[in-house]
C-alpha cells in the first residue's frame, strides 16, 4: 500500500506537534513566572552556566546536575522540532494542507495533553513519579520533606507550573482546531 508524501506528512505533523506546543509552552510558562531568590539561583545554572549553588547536599547537587542534563535536552529537542515543524508546515502550505494540519495537530495534542492533564488533575503524585522514573531512572529524585531541595522547590511549585505548561498547551491547542476549521470551511 502506498501512502501519498502529503499524507505522510500530515501524519508526521500531527504526531510531532503536540510535543512541541508542550515545549513551547514550557518554555513560555518559565520565561513569564516568577521564581523565590533561590529558585533563580538555580534558574542560573541550569540556563546560564551560572555556578551551582554550594549550600545543597551532594546528593541534591547530584540530582540538579541531571536535571540541567534534561533541561539542556528539552532545549535541543525544541530546536529541532521547531525546524522540522518549519519544514512540514512549509510542504503542507506548498500542498495547500495546512489547513488539515492545523486542525488534526490541534485535535491531537487536545487528546494527549488532555489525557496527561486529566492524570494530573486526579493524581499529580503518581504523574509526577512517572516524570521521574522516565527521566531519573537511577533514582535520586527523592528527598525528605525537609531537604533544601524540597523546600527550594516544593511539590506546590510543580503543580502550579505543570497546571499552567498544560494549560497554555491545551489553549494553544484550541486555537489551532478554531483556525484549521476555519480555514477548513473557506478552502
Amino acid at each position: 500500500m502506498d501512502i501519498p508524501k502529503d499524507k505522510l506528512v500530515l501524519i508526521l505533523f500531527c504526531m510531532l506537534i503536540p510535543l512541541f506546543l508542550l515545549l513551547l509552552s514550557y518554555k513560555v510558562v518559565l520565561a513569564v513566572s516568577s521564581v523565590t531568590a533561590q529558585q533563580g539561583v538555580w534558574m542560573n545554572y541550569f540556563y546560564y552556566n551560572a555556578t551551582m549553588p554550594g549550600n545543597y547536599t551532594a546528593l541534591e547537587r547530584s540530582h540538579m546536575q541531571d536535571v540541567k542534563s534534561v533541561l539542556l535536552g528539552a532545549k535541543l529537542l525544541f530546536e529541532v522540532l521547531f525546524f522540522v515543524m518549519a519544514i512540514l508546515l512549509w510542504y503542507l502550505i506548498q500542498q495547500q494542507k495546512w489547513q488539515d494540519a492545523v486542525y488534526y495537530g490541534g485535535l491531537a495534542t487536545l487528546i494527549l495533553v488532555g489525557f496527561i492533564l486529566l492524570g494530573l488533575l486526579i493524581n499529580f503524585n503518581l504523574v509526577f513519579t512517572l516524570f521521574h522514573s522516565l527521566f531519573f531512572p537511577q533514582g535520586n529524585w527523592q528527598f525528605a520533606a525537609d531537604s533544601l531541595l524540597i523546600q527550594t522547590f516544593p511539590l506546590d511549585y510543580f503543580i502550579s507550573i505543570s497546571l499552567r505548561i498544560f494549560g497554555l498547551t491545551l489553549g494553544l491547542a484550541i486555537a489551532m482546531v478554531v483556525v484549521g476549521k476555519a480555514a477548513c470551511k473557506r478552502k
